[in-house]
């Protein structure tokens, strides 16, 4: 019975956890909203014990905030602030993708090839984002640097969710996809120096997108 109600409420917890998530990724919970964890676990018909688990953990991977005596909210990054994440990514993306030139098998170029035609396939749709990320993340792949790559997601997650209350800035997929086009040619090419130019010049024009957006709205 114990273990029962333990595996019980790990189970409701991952359920919290998988719903804000995907709640805060989607747009729906905007950056900066409060997390009551009085509605969250009405909302969801749970006791504030797994809501509590679920924040805990989005706050660890960065998508909340929490304060002593003011609760949660959503990560709500300033221009700044959104501007140093893309020169981040920019750093570790160039370094990943530049060890990852030359050194992919088989079995992985399989793999980029497999999430470049996935990607091509959910443009434009909500699912987008996912098979986006799967790319990028096959790409970097055979640099062997796991905590490069787990960093680059948590980065790019704190991006993802400030793009989406710009939707236009969702719509231009036939950009980002044709860059994706130029940037497996010159992996497939072993080209390095083409490869990390590619990368640069793909984060740095969404970058350019977003803080334009988000300027004209503050603006507004």
């Amino acid at each position: 019975m114990y273990s029962f109600s333990i595996q019980g409420e790990k189970m409701l917890s991952n359920s919290v956890l998988e719903g804000l998530r995907q709640e805060i990724l989607s747009g729906f919970i905007p950056p900066g909203a409060v997390l009551l964890q009085s509605q969250i676990a009405k909302r969801f018909d749970v006791s504030r014990i797994p809501v509590r688990d679920a924040l805990a953990i989005l706050a660890v991977e960065k998508l909340v905030v929490t304060t002593p005596n003011n609760g949660a909210r959503v990560v709500q990054l300033s221009i700044e602030e959104l501007t140093e994440i893309y020169d981040l990514r920019i750093t570790l993306e160039t370094l990943c993708i530049a060890e990852a030139v030359g050194q992919a098998s088989s079995t992985q170029m399989e793999d980029i090839t497999y999430h470049l035609q996935l990607s091509n396939i959910e443009a434009n749709r909500s699912g987008w984002a996912k098979s986006d990320w799967n790319f990028h993340k096959a790409l970097y792949a055979p640099a062997n640097k796991p905590h490069h790559v787990r960093i680059i997601h948590e980065l790019r997650q704190l991006c993802h969710i400030h793009i989406k209350q710009y939707g236009d800035l969702c719509e231009n997929t036939d950009h980002w996809l044709d860059q994706h086009g130029q940037i497996v040619k010159a992996f497939e090419g072993r080209d390095r120096e083409t490869c990390c130019a590619l990368i640069e010049t793909h984060i740095r024009d969404a970058r350019d997108l977003l803080i334009r957006a988000a300027t004209d709205n503050d603006l507004a």
